[in-house]
């Protein structure tokens, strides 16, 4: 049994020396660390926590990092910022169709490129603290461990850098995130992407995405208040993702329509933090504008 129990020890002593080494040889050489969206452990705490009461804001990252949740008052409930990067939203409306909750307001993030965007699955998710303090442990490994994480080992002996290298959420699920590299850069990067989605366009799937929207807004209709939202975007970004973009085709689906898309043409840092996503300042005095419109909301008897 000795001797079992020291092979047995010495078997699980050499792996833990090999990554404590590892992460010690990454940290001496100070390589870029990537960092990544805290998807399952935001989810599995804050979609729970919908009321009735609750203004909730869904779609990708425009409105994940763009919109700060404590920037807009809701007298009667809380303000969650449900929105996640490449999410259309519908698995959010899935369950909260599925547990009859219809909160006060749904605010609707809107692009053309949403139709290419899939959902995170949480309509399927089992919202448990077992299952939320897995997805916590993981986010931290991710976050902090060279070896859990070895894409940001491979992005160093290859020359390149991570995109993002912080993310930091408040307790609403809004999001603070840091981009590697400056503000030409990474709107490089941005205008690559958009360029592509541009030359992919599939119309099908794009009418097939409003259709789907619309039949799942459709059962919210009367009980919670529609907002649809197509965020700012940089006129360059716009030129690309506007092509196939038809106001009065979306405009009918919501309640409230704000199209801010065009609102800020100027491609620099002061508004950007890539030409598509709000910097940290300006999405403050974005928020703060959203606000204003809820409070000017007069279709419902739902105070603002």
């Amino acid at each position: 049994m000795y001797r079992f129990l020291r092979k047995l020890f010495f078997f699980l002593l050499y792996p833990v020396i090999a990554i404590i080494l590892i992460e010690t040889f990454c940290n001496l050489l100070n390589i870029p660390k990537a960092s990544y969206s805290n998807l399952e452990a935001k989810g599995l705490t804050l979609i729970p926590k919908v009321d009735n009461s609750s203004i909730i804001l869904v779609g990708d990252s425009r409105i994940e990092w763009g919109i700060k949740p404590e920037m807009i008052l809701n007298p009667e409930g809380e303000v969650y910022n449900l929105a996640f990067p490449n999410s259309n939203g519908f698995d959010i409306l899935k369950y909260l169709l599925d547990n009859r909750i219809y909160p006060k307001a749904i605010i609707m993030g809107f692009t053309p490129n949403n139709h290419r965007y899939t959902n995170h699955n949480f309509d399927t998710m089992e919202f448990s603290a077992k299952n939320r303090m897995i997805e916590n442990v993981k986010y931290y490994l991710k976050q902090n461990s060279y070896v859990y994480d070895w894409g940001s080992i491979l992005s160093y002996f290859y020359g390149t850098h991570p995109f993002t290298i912080d993310h930091s959420y408040d307790k609403w699920g809004g999001v603070t995130v840091t981009e590697h590299g400056d503000f030409e850069h990474r709107f490089k990067m941005t205008k690559e992407h958009h360029k592509e989605w541009e030359e992919t366009f599939d119309s099908l799937k794009y009418q097939h995405y409003i259709i789907e929207l619309n039949d799942l807004l459709n059962k919210f209709r009367g009980k919670s208040e529609l907002f649809g939202l197509y965020m700012p975007a940089s006129e360059p970004i716009m030129k690309l993702e506007g092509t196939y973009y038809n106001k009065k085709e979306i405009r009918p689906l919501f309640e409230h329509y704000l199209d801010y898309s065009k609102s800020i043409q100027a491609n620099d840092s002061t508004y950007y933090l890539d030409g598509s996503h709000l910097s940290k300042e300006f999405a403050i005095r974005f928020s703060k504008k959203i606000d204003s419109v809820l409070k000017l909301s007069k279709t419902t008897n739902k105070p603002y």
